[in-house]
C-alpha cells in the first residue's frame, strides 16, 4: 500500500505568490506505506492546458522534483497532480495547486506613492474607491511594497493576520512584496475600498508601490495599481509616533475626528487632512516576493500578576518575549495610558530599562472617551517580560493581554526527558529563538539593536533548524548576505548591514553553513548553485588576508562574550580565525563535490591541507598534547573542526574534561567554543558531565541563569545589568539544544544527507536520564525516537523512521527479539529496540 500524505510546491501546501520559474514539488508518505516507490508522474495543468507532464519516471525521488514545462506566468494559477508507482504495483495520487507571483518588472504598472511628510513620525494612510462589475468573482490579489511597514484594509477589514510586514531587508539591494488574497473581501457589483496605513518600520520612510487585480468567473479582469492619478488619496493617520525600538503612540481623539476612513462610504477631502498622493523616488531594490512564513501572533499571556508602585501598575507577565500587550482602558477624553516595558525589575519594583539603551519601548493611548477603547499595535514589538503602566486623567485599565509575535514558523522538534532542568532549559531555548526571528534571526528583540550577527548564526543554526522549519527563511537570510557583498568579495558582520565590520569577522561561516543546512535539511541544492560563487568569493578574500602559509590573523570578535570571570581563557583572534578559516575550506570543497566542480574540489583541498598544517605548526603543543593557550575552546575547536591528528583526539578530549570539572564543571568559552564544547564532549559519550554543566547552579552557567529565574536565554552570564550590552533574550548560547536532539535523542542528520535521506540513529542513555522523547518532522515525513529505561541498563527504543529515509543504528542489539550489529541500516518504518549501557 501507498498513501501520500502531504504534496508541497517550494516547502508549502497550495502556496501563491512564489518567483521561482522552475519550482519543485515535494511528497510524503505516511508511514503505514508498505511499499517503496519506483516511479512516479507529475502532470502540471494551467486551466485546461496541459503545461508539463513527466510520463511515468522511474526513479525514487519524491523531493523538489523539479518543474520543466512551458513558461510560467505572473499570477498564473497551476494545478498539480502527483501519482507514485510502488514496487509491488501500488499507487498513489495526490493534487495540489499553486500561484506565481509577479516575474518581471513590467508587471509593475503602478507608481510609487506617499504623502510629502514622509518623515515626520505620524503614520501615513492612504486610499482608493474602486468598483467591479456584478459578475462572479474567481480571485483577487494585491501585490504590495508598502515601506517600513504596512496594514492593508478592504472594504475596512484587515486583510491578513499578519503584523510587521514586509520582510526587514537592505532596501537599496532588495524590497519585498507581500501577495494578499483578497477574494473574501472585495464584493462584485458595487464600490470597494482599499486602504493602506504605513510606519516607518526598519526603513526610516513611509511609501508604497501597489499593483492588484480581480478575476471574473468569465475569464476577464478589473486590474488597478497605485498612481498620481487624483483616485487614490493620502493622509496622516491617528498613530502619532511609530518606532520599532521606540513604540507607538494612539491618539483616539484624532481617530475620532478621521472617522473610519478605511471603510466604502468615507469620503476624504482637504478639510479632514487627505490630499491626493505624492509621488515618491522609486525604490532601487529588486523587487522579490515576501516567502517567508509571516509574523503572526502565536501565544496570549494574561498578567500573573499586577502590583502597584507609587502611581504606576507593574504587570508580570511570566514569560520574556518578543511582541506587544493589547491593552483596554476607559476613561475621559484626552486621557492618557503610558506603557513601558522591560525585561527586569528594580529592586524598588519599578522596571529596569537601563539595557535597553536609546531604545524606550513606549506605547501610549489617548483616549476618546468613547467607552472602552483597545490599543494594538501596529509598527512595533517589544522585548519583555514586565510591563509598567502610567495614567494622566481620568482612566482605567479594564485589561491587558501580551502577545507573543514571530514569525510563525511551523515547530518541527520535540524533546522533552526525565530532568525536569533540561526540559526547562529546552522551553527557553524555543522561546529565545521565536522571540528573535523577525524576518531576520535578531540577535536581540528589546534594545536598540535587533539585528543579525553573523557570528552568532554560525552556533545558532545548529539548534534552531532542528527546533523549526526554516526551508523558507534559509534562503530569504542567505540574500540577506549576499546582499551585503561588495564586488571584492567581502561580506558584512551584520545582515542586512546595520551595524559591524565589512570584512566580516571570519567565524562568520553562516553564510556557507546555511547554504549547507538546506541541502542537507530540506534538499535545497538549488540554493547551493545559486550562492556559490558568492561563497566563494568570500573565501577567495579570506586568502588575501592571510599569511604567506595561510593563518589568519583578520579578527574582531572571536569567542565572544567568555563569562567575566573566565576572561583570561579567551582564545587568539588568529587562532578562531585561522580553524574557522580551515572549516569554511572544507565546507566549499564539500559543496564543490555537490554541484560538480571537480577542479574546485582540487583547490579547496589544497588550500586547507596547507591551513591545517600551519596551524598545528603555530598552534599545536606536542609536548603537552594541548593547543594554544590550554583552555577548553583552544582544546575542542581542533578537535571538532578535525584539524587535531586523530590519535591526539582523545587527550585533548580528556584535557577538555579534566578542566571543566576542575572549574566546578562549568564552561569556560564564548559564542562559538560551547558548541564545539558540548557537541564533542557528547560525541566522546560524555553526556553526563554535560547534564551537569547545565544544571549547574553556579556562575557562570545555563542553570544559573535558571535559577535567577530565566525565561529565555542570556546575551551575558552575568546578572548585573551593563548598559553596553546586556540583552536577557539571546540565543547566541542555546546551541546547547541540538545536543538534546542529536545525542540524547539520538537523532542525527548525516553530513552527506540530502532532505535527511540519511540518519545515524544512536541515543546517549549512559547517564542519570530514564527516558526521552524525541522527534523530528522533515520534508520526508516524522523521525521518533523515544527511549526508556528498565531496570539499571536495559533501554527500550521505539524508533519511527520516515518511509523515504534510512537510518543507520550506530549501535548493537536487538531488533524485535533479533539480534544486530552496529552499523545496522533500517528503511521506512516502526521499530521496537533493545540495547544495554
Amino acid at each position: 500500500m501507498l498513501q501520500i500524505t502531504k504534496l508541497t510546491t517550494e516547502y508549502r501546501e497550495n502556496p501563491i505568490g512564489i518567483s521561482t520559474t522552475n519550482p519543485r514539488f515535494t511528497w510524503q508518505f505516511a508511514k503505514e506505506s508498505d511499499e517503496k516507490q519506483k516511479a512516479y508522474s507529475v502532470t502540471v495543468k494551467s486551466g485546461n492546458e496541459t503545461v508539463w507532464a513527466t510520463g511515468k519516471v522511474k526513479s525514487a525521488q519524491s523531493v523538489n522534483v523539479e518543474y520543466k514545462g512551458k513558461p510560467v506566468v505572473s499570477a498564473g494559477m497551476y494545478d498539480v497532480e502527483v501519482t507514485v508507482y510502488g514496487e509491488n504495483g501500488g499507487e498513489a495520487t495526490a493534487t495540489g495547486t499553486f500561484e506565481m507571483g509577479l516575474l518581471k518588472e513590467s508587471d509593475w504598472t503602478g507608481e510609487w506613492c506617499g504623502t510629502n511628510a514622509i518623515f515626520t513620525s505620524t503614520s501615513t494612510i492612504a486610499r482608493k474607491i474602486f468598483k467591479l462589475e456584478d459578475k462572479e468573482i474567481k480571485r483577487g490579489r494585491i501585490y504590495l511594497i508598502g515601506l517600513g511597514y504596512h496594514e492593508l484594509y478592504v472594504n475596512g477589514e484587515k486583510v491578513s493576520d499578519e503584523y510587521l510586514a514586509p520582510s526587514n531587508a537592505d532596501h537599496t539591494r532588495s524590497v519585498y512584496y507581500k501577495t494578499y488574497d483578497i477574494t473574501p473581501f472585495v464584493k462584485q457589483g458595487t464600490e470597494n475600498a482599499m486602504a493602506i496605513e504605513l510606519g516607518f518600520g526598519w526603513f526610516g520612510k513611509k511609501t508604497f508601490l501597489l499593483q492588484m487585480f480581480v478575476e471574473y468567473a468569465d475569464g476577464t479582469f478589473y486590474n488597478d495599481h497605485s498612481a498620481l492619478d487624483g483616485l487614490w488619496w493620502v493622509g496622516g493617520g491617528s498613530i502619532t509616533r511609530t518606532s520599532v525600538f521606540g513604540g507607538e503612540t494612539q491618539d483616539n481623539v484624532l481617530a475620532e475626528k478621521l472617522g473610519k476612513w478605511k471603510a466604502v462610504d468615507y469620503t476624504p477631502d482637504w478639510d479632514k487632512g487627505w490630499m491626493y498622493a505624492f509621488h515618491q523616488i522609486p525604490e532601487i531594490g529588486v523587487k522579490r516576493s515576501d516567502l517567508t512564513d509571516p509574523i503572526r501572533s502565536s501565544e496570549e499571556f494574561k498578567p500573573l500578576s499586577v502590583t502597584k508602585v507609587g502611581n504606576d501598575l507593574v504587570y508580570d507577565f511570566g514569560q520574556n518575549m518578543a511582541g506587544f500587550v493589547k491593552l483596554v482602558a476607559k476613561g475621559e477624553k484626552g486621557a492618557k495610558v503610558t506603557m513601558r516595558f522591560a525585561e527586569v525589575l528594580k529592586p524598588d519594583g519599578n522596571i529596569e530599562q537601563l539595557n535597553l539603551r536609546t531604545a524606550t519601548q513606549l506605547d501610549e493611548l489617548i483616549l476618546s472617551g468613547d467607552g472602552e477603547e483597545t490599543f494594538v499595535p501596529k509598527f512595533t514589538y517589544h522585548g519583555f517580560r514586565y510591563m509598567q503602566v502610567a495614567i494622566e486623567g481620568k482612566a482605567e485599565i479594564v485589561s491587558a493581554i501580551a502577545h507573543h509575535v514571530h514569525n510563525d514558523v511551523r515547530k518541527t522538534g520535540h524533546f522533552e526527558c526525565s530532568d525536569e532542568i533540561l526540559n526547562a532549559l529546552h522551553k527557553n531555548v524555543l522561546y529565545t529563538e521565536l522571540n528573535n526571528l523577525h524576518s531576520i534571526m535578531t540577535d536581540c528583540p528589546q534594545r536598540d539593536e535587533r539585528i543579525g550577527w553573523l557570528n552568532d548564526l554560525s552556533s545558532r543554526i545548529f539548534q534552531n533548524i532542528n527546533n523549526f522549519d526554516l526551508s523558507r527563511m534559509l534562503p530569504k537570510l542567505l540574500q540577506d548576505f549576499a546582499d551585503t557583498q561588495d564586488a571584492d568579495g567581502t561580506i558584512a558582520d551584520t545582515a542586512p548591514n546595520f551595524a559591524g565590520a565589512r570584512p566580516a569577522d571570519p567565524i562568520c561561516a553562516s553564510y556557507i553553513l546555511f547554504g549547507i543546512k538546506a541541502y542537507q535539511y530540506y534538499g535545497d541544492k538549488k540554493t547551493l548553485a545559486d550562492r556559490y560563487d558568492g561563497f566563494k568569493a568570500w573565501i577567495d578574500y579570506l586568502v588575501t588576508r592571510c599569511t604567506p602559509d595561510l593563518s589568519l590573523p583578520l579578527s574582531y570578535y572571536g569567542d565572544w562574550v567568555v563569562p567575566d570571570i573566565y576572561v583570561p581563557t579567551k582564545v587568539d583572534g588568529e587562532f578562531i580565525s585561522s580553524a574557522y578559516l580551515y572549516w569554511q575550506f572544507n565546507l566549499m570543497k564539500y559543496i564543490a563535490g555537490l554541484l560538480g566542480k571537480k577542479k574546485d574540489v582540487k583547490y579547496f583541498e589544497k588550500l586547507a591541507t596547507k591551513c591545517k598544517e600551519t596551524f598545528n605548526k603555530k598552534w599545536f603543543d606536542a609536548e603537552k598534547i594541548s593547543y594554544h593557550n590550554d583552555s577548553q575552546t583552544a582544546n575542542i575547536i581542533p578537535v571538532s573542526l578535525g584539524l587535531c591528528a586523530p590519535e591526539h583526539r582523545e587527550p585533548l578530549i580528556k584535557r577538555v574534561i579534566i578542566d571543566c570539572i576542575q572549574k566546578g564543571k562549568h564552561n569556560t568559552s564564548g559564542n562559538q567554543g560551547y558548541r564545539h564544547f558540548f557537541y564533542q564532549l557528547a560525541e566522546a559519550g560524555e553526556t553526563q558531565l554535560l547534564i551537569d554543566v547545565l544544571k549547574n547552579k553556579e556562575y557562570p552557567g545555563w542553570g544559573n541563569m535558571l535559577d535567577r529565574g530565566a525565561t529565555t536565554i542570556w546575551e551575558r552570564w552575568e546578572e548585573k545589568i551593563k548598559l553596553e550590552m546586556h540583552s536577557f533574550d539571546h540565543p547566541m548560547f542555546a546551541s546547547f539544544d541540538g545536543m538534546f536532539y542529536h545525542y540524547l535523542g539520538g537523532i542525527k542528520i548525516d553530513e552527506d544527507a540530502c532532505a535527511c535521506d540519511k540518519i545515524t540513529i544512536k541515543p546517549h542513555a549512559n547517564n542519570e536520564l530514564t527516558y526521552v522523547n524525541c522527534s523530528l518532522d522533515t520534508v520526508r515525513g516524522r523521525i521518533v525516537s523515544n527511549w526508556k529505561k528498565v531496570g539499571d541498563r536495559k533501554v527500550i527504543l521505539n524508533l519511527e523512521v520516515p518511509h523515504t529515509t534510512t537510518a543507520t543504528l550506530d549501535f548493537t542489539g536487538t531488533i524485535n527479539g533479533a539480534a544486530f550489529e552496529q552499523g545496522r541500516k533500517v528503511t521506512g518504518g516502526s521499530y521496537t529496540i533493545e540495547f544495554i549501557v
